[in-house]
């Protein structure tokens, strides 16, 4: 029998395999500096988010084989940190990292006891947290309640600023 992972592909030398993702960085730093539309800057910050996201689950889905149902704690409590850290006049690139800081906390926090769990009490424990969190946020003032958050940055909104953003994350998040 056959192998027929690969079938189909054509085989690229290594050093062209350790370039693309670089090219690819670099294509995408000057992708807004060609004169895209503000509508396609935002799309492709939107897929980049997304992308940072997927890879989250990735890892946890796909390589450590747990179902969770609790990344929007983490992706809430992250948003809800930028967006207060800006309104108290933070630079969004710093309010940006704080973020990246509480989310990885709170998975922290979370994660050590719930990653204890195998299969569907993982899922279950996960579920919970994230009913708790969204009990929790949606009474509190500080966070809009049910309404929501409002963000009021004191500078001139950059769509540029806030694409670069995004590219600088899913490397340093994928490892490449």
């Amino acid at each position: 029998m056959s192998d027929s992972r690969g079938a189909g592909r054509l085989p690229l030398p290594r050093s062209v395999g350790a370039i693309l993702p670089f090219l690819l960085l670099f294509i995408l730093v000057l992708l807004p500096l060609v004169g895209l539309s503000p509508n396609i800057t935002r799309l492709l910050f939107m897929t980049l988010t997304w992308i940072t996201t997927s890879v989250a689950w990735n890892l946890l889905g796909g390589f450590a084989g747990q179902v969770s149902f609790g990344f929007a704690v983490f992706y809430g409590l992250g948003a809800y940190t930028a967006a207060l850290s800006i309104n108290d006049g933070i630079h969004p690139f710093f309010s940006f990292v704080l973020a990246g800081i509480a989310a990885s906390a709170a998975s922290l926090l979370v994660g050590l006891p719930t990653f204890r769990l195998k299969g569907p009490y993982f899922a279950i424990a996960t579920i919970g947290v994230s009913e708790a969190v969204r009990v929790v946020m949606t009474n509190l003032a500080v966070t809009g309640g049910a309404s929501g958050y409002r963000i009021v940055e004191r500078t001139r909104f950059n769509q540029r600023e806030h694409f670069y953003t995004a590219v600088a994350g899913p490397p340093g998040h994928s490892g490449g």
